[in-house]
């Protein structure tokens, strides 16, 4: 007899945040109590999840109040075990709310100070630990660290420059340093002994906060798991990486790490994030520090909620593409509005609801396939070797940014798909990337930009540089294959003199009037292959590579320069975010138009043949080695798998 499989379950892949905490406006009534525990479990058994977080205050300077945060966690915390629920606790206690302790500070890079403590000062741990303890001592499963851990991006700035850092810092060295002479090490220049001891200092006090709480809950019950809320800073100017730092919370439980990048960044633009951004930050997180034995989660979170403030279709397509790029990674899903009653926002949930079925084909359709396109080569942890550029100097802010690739203001938004791990359709290698780059790649075929041809250059390897003159910024460019000129928005060109047998592919008149190529392709004695672009890809205007013409300029070139075709690309439309996944029998696309009109006449060009084609959502027909697709809304997803 046949034995029938039980449908997939999308809720196996989810855990679902709450919150208990009190709502001044009601009282101080529990903002769970104002949902209805009851409510919040029959709608998670609806979805069929199984874990969720409830966020807490941590008053842990206040024993009355740590008293009835602990009552109310354990009345909720029982109300979900019985409905056979895993629930987590989930805070952040940098901040010491009450009391009379004197506690050291945070010191950021302009000298103010924050009212974060230093994970350095002794009698901060010494006073947290109780309070982490208690937590574990409620019956939750796992404990979470809310994103606060970190030395980054606070107020635009980042730190600690506290006394306990400087001393620290000092011993490292072997000479006082003061706040100047770290201000001066962090902020121009390249790598010295002060940045490296900065590093060091940050790395590990935050990986000793980590294994101090971790004793903490070890010795009240050391089944309880804790994990991290990564941060984009946790792995350059934090001085460690969110793996390291899981591994420290976790002791002997299996690391636990939700990764940093959420849908509500696009509504607010956050660090200049669109659509395509986060989702390509996340993929690279979970590329770089997703190991085996490691439970990820994306950060599908929807702040400030509800949908008049960030809307359920970021929320969707951020969680569509996170279950395309990989069946063992979770979201943590901001379903329901904090500080409401569940009926008043029903729209995440709807929503979630809706797309059930496509959740299950692209269960169905990708998981058994393998990321595909253009790698993009980045590396954590460039900030100590860095060679500052002189448009970040001093610039706090700015600096801090280069923690994002700008592949996904180059590649993401024109159609092209990209991978993060193995080989692809040539390599994208941008800034100081180049410097990590391994020497038996050299042959894969590269996409650079100048600061990488640079880098390469001076490691020995001929990408096609013979000189440079002055600079200029370019008005508007010429894409020669395609005989358009397309607005360059002022773009600073780095006027590049090259090989004689270098082929300019775009060219912008210099202010003396001489044609100067800002694209070429190369290929060296060897018969390695280059595509460069004359300009800088950290810091260069966004709008500058936000034109129709990069789609066909750089499908072309990985195609040349890698000797292979693209799986797909796509052109025509803004914002058309496309991941390709691929087995020896077939080839999933995910289409997603992450922008505010519809996309009309979309054409996917294949690299290969195929003889039929599945929709699991959208329309369309194959024709050929083309996919012609009918009309996408915006912030609608097409998704297809195409058989050999």
């Amino acid at each position: 007899m046949k034995t029938v499989s039980s449908p997939f379950n999308p809720g196996e892949r989810l855990t679902v945040p709450f919150a208990s905490y009190p709502l001044r406006a009601c009282g101080g009534k529990d903002s769970l109590d104002l949902q209805k525990p009851e409510t919040a479990v029959r709608m998670l058994t609806e979805m069929g999840v199984g874990q969720a977080f409830l966020a807490v205050e941590a008053p842990w300077g206040d024993p009355e109040a740590t008293a009835r945060e602990r009552a109310t966690l354990l009345r909720h915390i029982e109300t979900f075990h019985r409905a056979g629920i895993r629930v987590g606790v989930w805070f952040w206690p940098g901040v010491y709310p009450a009391g009379e302790r004197e506690l050291t500070r945070q010191v950021l890079a302009d000298g103010s100070v924050l009212a974060k403590c230093c994970p350095l000062d002794e009698d901060y741990l010494s006073a947290l630990e109780g309070y982490v303890a208690s937590l574990a001592e409620t019956g939750a499963d796992a404990l979470m660290i809310d994103d606060g851990f970190r030395y980054g991006f606070e107020n635009r700035n980042f730190g600690c420059f506290c006394p306990l850092h400087l001393r620290a810092i000092s011993e490292l060295v072997g000479h006082e340093v003061s706040a100047e002479d770290l201000r001066r090490a962090t902020l121009s220049g390249g790598e010295n002994p002060i940045r490296s001891a900065f590093l060091k200092v940050n790395g590990a006090s935050l990986v000793g906060f980590a294994k101090r709480m971790r004793a903490a809950v070890d010795r009240v019950n050391p089944s309880v798991r804790m994990a991290v809320c990564a941060a984009p800073s946790s792995w350059e100017m934090d001085g460690t990486d969110p793996e390291m730092v899981s591994r420290a919370f976790a002791g002997n439980t299996k690391p636990f790490l939700r990764t940093s990048g959420a849908p509500y960044w696009a509504d607010h633009r956050s660090f200049g994030c669109r659509m395509e951004d986060i989702i390509e930050f996340e993929r690279f997180q979970t590329a770089a520090f997703d190991k085996p034995d490691m439970e990820v989660m994306w950060e599908g979170d929807a702040y400030p909620r509800p949908r008049w403030n960030c809307a359920a279709s970021y929320m969707e397509c951020f969680d569509l593409a996170r279950a395309m790029t990989d069946p063992a990674v979770h979201n943590l899903k901001y379903l329901f509005e904090y500080a409401t009653e569940l009926e008043n926002e029903q729209g995440y949930f709807k929503r979630h609801m809706r797309n059930l079925p496509l959740y299950r084909a692209i269960a169905a359709h990708f998981d058994d396939k393998q990321p595909c396109g253009i790698r993009v080569f980045e590396v954590p942890h460039k900030y100590d070797r860095m060679d500052i550029p002189k448009r970040f100097e001093n610039k706090i802010y700015d600096l801090q940014l280069t923690c994002f690739n700008p592949s996904s203001k180059l590649l993401s938004p024109v159609g092209l798909p990209t991978v993060f791990a193995g080989d692809g359709t040539g390599i994208a290698v941008f800034g100081e990337n180049a410097k990590y780059l391994p020497a038996e790649d050299f042959g894969k075929g590269l996409l650079l930009d100048a600061r990488a041809a640079e880098l390469l250059t001076a490691r020995g390897l001929d990408v096609g540089l013979r000189g440079e003159d002055a600079g200029f910024a370019a008005d508007t460019e010429l894409y020669l294959a395609d005989g358009f000129h397309i607005r360059a928005f002022d773009q600073p060109i780095r006027n590049f003199r090259v090989d004689a047998s270098a082929i300019p592919e775009t060219t912008a008149l210099s202010p003396d009037g001489a044609t100067v190529a800002t694209s070429y392709r190369y290929e060296n004695a060897a018969g390695q292959r280059f595509f460069v672009l004359c300009s800088d890809a950290y810091g260069s205007a966004e709008r500058y590579h936000r034109v129709y013409g990069r789609s066909r300029l750089l499908a072309c070139a990985a195609e040349w320069v890698s000797g292979k075709r693209l799986p797909a690309w796509t052109s025509g439309s803004p914002d058309l975010y496309l991941l390709c996944k691929e087995n020896a029998d077939a080839l999933a696309v995910g289409l997603f138009n992450l922008f505010e009109d519809e996309a009309l006449d979309t054409e996917v060009r294949l690299g290969d043949c195929y003889r039929s084609i599945t929709f699991l959502s959208g329309c369309g027909r194959l024709d050929g080695n083309r996919v012609l697709l009918d009309d996408i809304p915006p912030f609608g997803v097409v998704a297809f798998e195409v058989t050999r």
